[in-house]
Formats: C-alpha cells, structure tokens, sequence
C-alpha cells in the first residue's frame, strides 16, 4: 500500500483505485487482491530460489506478462524495492541485522532484474512479431482485370 502513496505514477496504472484517497487504499479489495498476488509471487520465488531455473523462468513469464498492461515501464518493478525491504525489517524487527538487509537486499534484485528482462523480451518479441507482419506484402486487389481471381502486388518495403 506504501508503494501506492509514495509512486502517483503507479497509481494511474490501476483504473479501479487511481481516484481512491490513500486512506482508503487499505480498504480497497482490488488493491488488497493484487498486493496478495505480488506477495505470493515473493514468496515463491524466495522460499523456491534453490531451483534457480524455475524461479527466474517463473519470473521472467511474470515480467512478461506487465507487457499487456498499458502504459507499464519496465522501471515500474524497481519502485518496489524499498516498500519490499522496509516491510521486511519491520516484520523482523530486531532479528533484522546487517547480514540479513544484504541477503534481502540481493534477493529483490535478483526477483526485479528477472521481472524487468521478463517485459523487456515481451517487449522485444512484439516488436519483432509486429515486423515481422509488417515485412509481409500486403495483398491489393488489381481492379485494371476483370477476372474473378484479384492479383496480388508487392508493397514498397519502407524503412
């Protein structure tokens, strides 16, 4: 919820809460829905890191899947950072020490990098996708025959 009232930006991402005053952000069951989903993804992936490559693919495919989310900057999954370690010393309290905030510390920059390579391959892949059907000529109807079968010219590749 820290993350909401200290980013604006992130706020506009989420139609069903960017005009909900902070005070009731609490309140709010989408926000609450989606703040569980987030801490579900950090516990897999902290209580999963001994099988790395399940992890980062798990977190890659989470990255990408930002991408169909309009207007989401990679740079967005940065802003979680300190929301993330903050908690995390509240939560351990005087356990909390310096080995551990470097533990941490290291855990959710391997988790962001992850997520961040994750939309940014998304990214790539759509614009290669879209170059790809774009490359291809499209068919024009030559109306100069009168044939049932239209004739199909090449377009001018544009760079």
């Amino acid at each position: 919820f820290r993350l909401f009232q200290t980013e604006e930006e992130i706020g506009y991402l989420f139609s069903d809460f960017k005009n909900v005053h902070s005070d009731a952000l609490r309140q709010n069951e989408v926000l609450e829905a989606h703040a569980l989903l987030v801490m579900a993804t950090l516990d897999k992936a902290i209580t999963s890191l001994d099988d790395y490559d399940a992890v980062r693919e798990s977190l890659l495919r989470t990255g990408g899947k930002h991408y169909r989310l309009k207007n989401y900057k990679p740079q967005y999954f940065r802003l979680m950072e300190q929301p993330f370690l903050s908690a995390i010393q509240i939560t351990l309290g005087d356990r909390y020490s310096e080995s551990m905030e470097i533990i941490y510390k290291k855990t959710i920059d391997f988790i962001i990098t992850n997520l961040q390579t994750g939309i940014l391959e998304a990214i790539a892949e759509a614009a290669r996708t879209n170059n790809a059907e774009n490359s291809q000529p499209a068919p024009i109807e030559n109306t100069n025959h009168v044939t049932s079968t239209p004739t199909v010219q090449p377009l001018p590749v544009v760079s």
